[in-house]
């Protein structure tokens, strides 16, 4: 499953320490919406940072909630990563699915997603993700459980010993 997003901060709690207040730690909750399988779904970024001049880890979790109330919840471990001329922070994360609500509640697996914004800790930022999941119901993905993905394009390989 993929989609893109773009997130804004509703919350921000973060300080700056450290000389010349170079260091920035802290919590930041973002959340915007995208559509999945023509649903539309919020996805939501409960992110802890702790960055050095802009750049450094980031955790926390994505969370993607259905209009129903569907859940799916997955921890996050990334880096982000400013260009000091430009400013603008590019961000990559590994998700790894905690579980699911409701017809979700069997849903496991992992995935990626990256990001870039311009500005400040707490700014707007455009997402994609990319999720592999098993047991995730095909009403909320519009793939069956389980299925073995399909190449979207053909392409011929030889193959040496």
């Amino acid at each position: 499953m993929s989609f893109k997003a773009t997130l804004t901060s509703i919350y921000k709690k973060v300080e700056s320490v450290g000389p010349k207040d170079s260091q920035t730690f802290g919590v930041n909750v973002l959340s915007g919406t995208t559509k999945i399988n023509d649903r539309t779904v919020t996805v939501r970024i409960l992110g802890t940072v702790d960055y050095d001049k802009g750049n450094g880890p980031f955790g926390g979790f994505m969370e993607l909630v259905w209009s129903d109330g569907t859940t799916i919840g997955m921890r996050q471990e990334g880096k982000a990563s400013v260009d000091p001329d430009t400013k603008k922070t590019e961000f990559s994360a590994r998700l790894d699915v905690i579980a699911g609500t409701k017809a979700a509640v069997a849903t496991d697996g992992t995935g990626e997603w990256t990001g870039s914004k311009s500005g400040s800790t707490g700014t707007s930022m455009s997402i994609s993700v990319n999720l592999m999941l098993t047991g995730a119901p095909e009403a909320l993905t519009g793939v069956p459980p389980n299925s073995t993905p399909t190449p979207s394009t053909s392409y011929n390989a030889t193959i040496a010993p």
